[in-house]
C-alpha cells in the first residue's frame, strides 16, 4: 500500500502526462498507443488504460479488444465505433456520442454512460455491471442478452430498444421511457420501474417477480407468460395489457387500472387488488383464490370459470358480469 504522499506525488506525475490515479493503482496508456489512436483512428487491442481523451474525435474509430479501463472520454465522440470486446471497466463516457457504435461482448463493469447517446447502438451480450446510465439515450439498440444487473437507468431511454434475454436484476429504471421495448425472456427481479412508461412494452415469458411498477404505465404492454409473484403495482396502468397465463400469487396491485386486460388463465392468488379496476376484463379461468378485492370494479368483466374461493369482494362491482361457472365457494361478498 502506498502512502499518502507517495500518491499525492504520483498523481501529480500522473497529471502530466494524461494517465489516471485510481487509489494505490496507476492507470497508465501508452503513450505511443494513444498517439496512434488520435493520428490514425486505427488502435485495436491498444493499451489506453486511464487515457485522458475528453472530447476527442474518435468517429468510426477501430478499438475493438482495446484495453480503456478507467479512461476519460467525457464528450468524446465514438459514433459508430468498433468497441467489440474492449475493456471498459469504471470508464467514464458521461455524455459520449456512441450512436451506433458496436460494443458487443464489450466488458463495461462500472462504466459511467450517464446522458450518452447511445441510439442504435450494439450492446448484444455486453457486462454492464453496476452501469451509470441516468438519463442516456438507449433508443433502439440492441442488448441481447446483455448483464445490466443493479445498473443506474434512471430518467434513461430505452424506447424501442431490444433486451431479449438480458439480465436487469436489481437495476433501477425508475421513471425511464421503455415504450415499445422487448423484453422477452429477460430477468427484472427486484427491479424498479416506478413511474416508468412501458407502453406496449414485451415482457413475454420475462421475471418480473418482486419488481416495483408503481405508477407506471404499462397500457398494452404484453405480460403473457411472465413471471409476477410479489410485483407491487399500486396504481399503474394497465390498461388494455396482455397478462394470459401470467403468474401474479402474492402481486400488489392497489388501485392499479386493468380495464380491458386480457387475465386468461392468470394466477392471482393472493394477490390483493382493492379499489382496483377490472372493467370489460376477460378474467376467465383466472385464478384469484384467497385474493383481495375489496371494492374493486368488475363491471362487464368476463369471470366465465374464474376461481374466486375465499376471495374478499366485498363492495366490489360486479355488474353486468359474466359470471358462468365462476366458483365463488366461501367468497366474501359482505
Amino acid at each position: 500500500m502506498l502512502s499518502l504522499p507517495k500518491i499525492l506525488i504520483i498523481s501529480a506525475l500522473a497529471s502530466l502526462v494524461g494517465v489516471e490515479v485510481r487509489g494505490d493503482r496507476v492507470l497508465a496508456a501508452n503513450p505511443d498507443h494513444v498517439q496512434q489512436l488520435l493520428t490514425t483512428n486505427n488502435c485495436p487491442s491498444c493499451d489506453l488504460r486511464g487515457a485522458n481523451l475528453a472530447n476527442a474525435r474518435l468517429r468510426n474509430a477501430n478499438l475493438s479488444n482495446a484495453e480503456l479501463q478507467g479512461a476519460t472520454l467525457t464528450y468524446a465522440n465514438l459514433s459508430g465505433a468498433n468497441l467489440t470486446r474492449a475493456n471498459l471497466t469504471d470508464t467514464n463516457l458521461g455524455g459520449a456520442n456512441l450512436r451506433r457504435a458496436n460494443m458487443q461482448a464489450a466488458q463495461m463493469r462500472l462504466v459511467n454512460l450517464s446522458n450518452a447517446n447511445l441510439t442504435n447502438a450494439n450492446l448484444n451480450r455486453a457486462n454492464l455491471d453496476t452501469a451509470k446510465l441516468p438519463g442516456a439515450d438507449l433508443t433502439g439498440a440492441s442488448l441481447n442478452q446483455a448483464y445490466l444487473g443493479d445498473s443506474n437507468l434512471i430518467s434513461a431511454t430505452l424506447k424501442d430498444a431490444r433486451l431479449p434475454r438480458a439480465v436487469l436484476a436489481a437495476a433501477n429504471l425508475s421513471g425511464a421511457d421503455l415504450r415499445g421495448a422487448n423484453f422477452q425472456g429477460a430477468i427484472l427481479r427486484g427491479a424498479g420501474c416506478d413511474r416508468s412508461d412501458l407502453t406496449g412494452a414485451n415482457f413475454v415469458n420475462a421475471d418480473l417477480t418482486n419488481t416495483k411498477f408503481a405508477y407506471a404505465n404499462l397500457s398494452n404492454a404484453n405480460l403473457r407468460g411472465a413471471r409476477l409473484g410479489f410485483a407491487y403495482f399500486y396504481g399503474a396502468n394497465l390498461t388494455a395489457a396482455n397478462l394470459t397465463g401470467a403468474d401474479l400469487r402474492q402481486a400488489n396491485l392497489w388501485r392499479s387500472t386493468l380495464s380491458g386486460a386480457n387475465l386468461v388463465g392468470a394466477n392471482l392468488e393472493a394477490a390483493t387488488l382493492p379499489l382496483s379496476r377490472l372493467d370489460r376484463a376477460n378474467l376467465s379461468y383466472s385464478n384469484f383464490t384467497d385474493a383481495d378485492l375489496r371494492g374493486a370494479n368488475l363491471d362487464t368483466a368476463n369471470l366465465s370459470n374464474a376461481n374466486f374461493s375465499h376471495a374478499n369482494l366485498i363492495e366490489a362491482n360486479l355488474s353486468n358480469a359474466n359470471l358462468t361457472d365462476t366458483n365463488f365457494t366461501e367468497t366474501k361478498f359482505k
